[in-house]
């Protein structure tokens, strides 16, 4: 650590990294909410059982196929392989997660002030800027919320890959042993390091960035001008890189900011100089050109690696992610800048800060005097201007401030929108990085004063001490906001009242506390102030579906369905399809015809979907045109891959017809895909116990089984109470057809039919009449309804 001293540096360091761990310690009592849930509950790749380690490299950040055109593309496979590793010890309890990225953050606040400290070559800015990165509340996204590992694990690779290059390019002195050490572990893995032996002496080619020769090993040993020492470093860099990368894609960023620093702070190159060595590139010095080829290399290898393995290319984002995607130029360009402003504003003022920033939150740009170019404009203006100062200048402060807007601007750029689309409009907890630019150059400024008028060390101490101390407290206050979904959605309302998104997920919390009045209001204004938002519909669809409004429910979901094309990926509009059709439309049976009308045309649209073809047979099976339901499953079972499903319904039709073998074999199946395939379960026992094959008990126990996991099925009552009531066992058979009716909104016209046979059984006639008048209603034509019901009219007048 060159020109620090050293002891201190590392102290302050700890002291930092301490009141780091303090500030967010409060956050071991958070939960797994917002976007932890889709990336640790539901990843597969967390559970041994289902992934190999392998499959880490092969899927998403969220545990799609990375090849996949459903996948998002994010490839952070280390900090996937951190998650499963936590998954191991204590599966899904959420203290061990965010102890974790406690100590990364801790780990990250260390790092980034030794940096600091060999980068000011003094440990009082080192520690104005570490304590001010420990608490800024912008991180506590990054912190508190798990799926913010990323930006740790990248941050401490980052750190590690800087710290790394900056070794590299200096000059050692030390003794032959490590370099032996070395030489020997490269020629044994094969690194191509060429070793000749000369005058019974080893003698090493070593790449002198002044000179390239022969040296022989004594030489090596009492002093070398980066040579080996400096590659093992170069070396050791690289490997970081790869790690930064490899845990989020803006890790990739600490190459350009080596180079930048390389160039203007080891070089001491400024804007002319550079010209000038441009003009004449065999004067450029050998260290930094070599240095940043090694980089440049790696780098495009790198980038290289990652376009193919995606196969598929970048993922399409909707407008309702990204809102400037529906703009023409030069307007969407001028909201993309313009969120260059509002990220700079959290920076300096993370007061207000929110988990979602789409549905208006932040304005859109559409028209060339909109106000909000002003401030775009102050923005660009104030990093040009900075930019000319240090790169223009020959100073320290002028070379530090040229590090401090690379370590500001560079790690943003992937996040920019300005070279590609990326899925947020705002997003907290990409600025982590970005963030020890800002904190460096906060620093810089404090320095700077404190050299330029002597005496002021002790006040800008005071001031900062202050500005730490009001940060700390907003990121204490702030963490309690991560606890669950229900704060986060809360505290974001607060920010963001008008965010279709927050108020339908906020919905959705409420709906699960039983308060359905409350939810569904939300839900109403999340479509009022964002209209074309599927979710919204959606999630009220559902409601007034569980609250028995099913042509309500039915119109809002197809509402969900129309503005789904264009702001929902594939899966979840496929979702919203099963959810009419079988929640819906299915459980009454008069609603059939229009379950069939849905699904032709939306298999016109999306032919090749194999959940909807077995839906279609589904309900062609319920309709009693078996064949038509079968020729439907045998499409559906030449897709490359059968999904449990189409199984399932083959299952269905093949008991129709009577083939209680071929359709044992079906629900096998659908459960061998899918150990968790209650629904199969459930119609398995069913059809064993009344085709007598096997254990009936067995056959019994699965129909239980099934009963306990689908809470909602109206099947899982209806199938155990026929059991209850073959077996004579009249009361329990009743209550369970009671529930089985309760839970089909009284639509199901076979289980009110065996429910009308139940009562007259028990010699319930006035409850027989009122059940079967309800069947003779639904289908005045169903089976001997109206002679059963006039046969227990008859009674009830006795």
């Amino acid at each position: 650590m060159a020109g620090a001293r050293p002891l201190l540096t590392h102290g302050a360091a700890v002291f930092c990294a301490a009141v780091a761990a303090l500030i967010y310690l409060n956050t071991l009592q958070c939960g797994i909410c917002y976007d932890d849930e889709p990336a640790i509950k539901k990843n597969k790749d967390l559970r041994p059982e289902l992934t190999s380690w392998l499959d880490l490299f092969k899927h998403d950040f969220w545990g799609a196929d990375i090849t996949s055109s459903t996948s998002h593309k994010s490839y952070r496979p280390l900090t996937v392989a951190t998650f499963r590793l936590n998954y191991m010890l204590h599966e899904l309890e959420p203290l061990g997660y965010h102890l974790v990225n406690v100590l990364l953050h801790s780990a990250v606040v260390y790092l980034y002030v030794l940096l600091c400290g060999v980068v000011f070559s003094e440990v009082w800015p080192a520690l104005i800027a570490g304590l001010l990165f420990a608490v800024h509340p912008i991180h506590t996204e990054a912190v508190a919320g798990l799926v913010g590992r990323t930006e740790l694990l990248s941050g401490i690779f980052f750190c590690l890959a800087f710290l790394a290059y900056r070794q590299s390019s200096l000059r050692y002195k030390t003794n032959g042993i490590p370099i032996f050490i070395f030489l020997f572990g490269a020629n044994v893995i094969k690194i191509q390091w060429k070793l000749s032996i000369k005058d019974t002496r080893l003698c090493t080619l070593i790449l002198n960035y002044d000179r390239q020769e022969i040296v022989p090993y004594s030489e090596v040993s009492t002093y070398s001008d980066v040579s080996v020492v400096g590659k093992w470093w170069l070396g050791v860099a690289v490997l970081f890189i790869l790690c930064s990368f490899l845990s989020k894609e803006q890790g990739i960023t600490v190459v350009a900011v080596c180079v930048v620093y390389d160039a203007f702070c080891i070089q001491k190159l400024d804007l002319f100089s550079g010209v000038r060595l441009l003009r004449s590139p065999s004067a450029i010095p050998r260290g930094l050109l070599c240095r940043s080829l090694v980089l440049a290399v790696s780098t495009l290898s790198f980038l290289i690696a990652r376009v193919r393995l995606m196969k598929g290319g970048p993922d399409i984002f909707t407008v309702n992610i990204n809102p400037p995607l529906a703009l023409d130029a030069p307007y969407r360009q001028l909201s993309w800048s313009y969120l260059i402003f509002v990220n700079s504003w959290l920076l300096l003022n993370p007061y207000s800060l929110c988990a979602d920033w789409r549905f208006g939150a932040v304005p859109l740009i559409k028209s060339l005097i909109d106000p909000h170019n002003l401030l775009t404009l102050v923005t660009f203006s104030t990093i040009g201007v900075l930019g000319w100062l240090a790169v223009t200048g020959k100073g320290k402060i002028h070379k530090l401030l040229v590090l401090a807007l690379a370590l500001l601007v560079l790690p943003y750029l992937p996040a920019s929108n300005l070279f590609f689309p990326v899925g947020f409009v705002v997003a907290e907890r990409v600025l982590y990085l970005p963030s020890m630019g800002q904190c460096f150059l906060v620093a810089l400024g404090g320095f700077a004063i404190s050299r330029k008028i002597r005496g002021t060390k002790l006040i800008l101490s005071i001031v900062f001490l202050v500005l730490a101390t009001l940060h700390g407290l907003k990121t204490f206050q702030r963490n309690f906001d991560w606890q669950t979904n229900f704060h986060v959605y809360s505290s974001g309302m607060k920010v963001n009242p008008t965010n279709g998104v927050l108020l339908t997920n906020l919905g959705i919390e409420y709906a699960g506390m039983h308060n359905f009045t409350y939810a569904e209001t939300l839900y109403r204004k999340a479509i009022e102030v964002s209209p074309d938002h599927s979710k919204g519909y959606g999630n009220l669809g559902g409601l007034l579906e569980a609250l028995g409004q099913d042509e309500e429910a039915e119109e809002s979901l197809m509402k969900a369905i129309s503005f789904g094309t264009s702001d929902d990926t594939l899966a979840k509009l496929i979702e919203t399809y099963e959810f009419l059709i079988k929640t819906v439309l299915m459980k009454n049976e008069s609603k059939l015809p229009r379950a069939l009308t849905v699904l032709d045309d939306a298999l016109r649209h999306y032919p090749g979907v194999v959940t909807l073809h077995s839906l279609r047979a589904n309900v062609l099976t319920r309709l009693g045109r078996l064949s038509e339901a079968l020729a439907a499953l045998q499409t559906a079972s030449n897709a490359p891959r059968v999904m449990a499903i189409v199984y399932f319904n083959l299952g269905l039709v093949y008991g129709e017809q009577g083939d209680a073998k071929r359709a044992d074999e079906a629900f096998r199946n659908a459960i061998a895909g899918k150990p968790d395939y209650y629904e199969a379960m459930m119609e398995l026992g069913r059809l064993r116990y009344w085709n007598g094959i096997g254990d009936l008990m067995q056959a019994e126990n699965m129909m239980r089984e099934a009963y306990n996991k689908l809470p909602k099925s109206f099947l899982a009552p209806f199938y155990l109470g026929e059991v209850f009531v073959h077996r004579k066992k009249y009361p329990e058979g009743k209550k369970l057809l009671m529930k089985g009716n309760s839970r089909s909104k009284g639509t199901y016209r076979h289980m009110l039919y065996r429910l009308g046979e139940l009562h007259l059984e028990l010699n319930e006639y006035t409850s027989a009449v009122s059940v079967l008048e309800k069947v003779a209603k639904l289908d005045p034509q169903y089976r001997d309804i109206q002679s059963l019901l006039q046969k227990a009219r008859k009674q009830s007048r006795r």
